[in-house]
């Protein structure tokens, strides 16, 4: 390439350069909780599934389906 054009290229590479580092490097702000941020007790959805019902749907699974699945691996 001629110096023409590796000149040209090197003063906006340098200038993105330089502001990438420049908007890179800010300092977080420290965030304190202030009174606009406090905790909410979130109510679980009434659709979830029980603890117990969970174990006897996965209990259900592994003497069902699993011996089916290692069958055909």
């Amino acid at each position: 390439m001629s110096k023409f054009v590796k000149k040209s290229y090197l003063r906006p590479f340098l200038f993105f350069s330089a502001l990438l580092i420049l908007t890179g490097c800010k300092q977080e702000e420290s965030k304190q909780p202030s009174a606009e941020t406090t905790k909410e007790i979130v109510k679980a959805p009434e659709q979830i599934v029980s603890l117990e019902q969970a174990q006897i749907m996965y209990g259900n699974y592994t003497e069902r389906r699993v011996p089916l699945i290692q069958k055909y691996e």
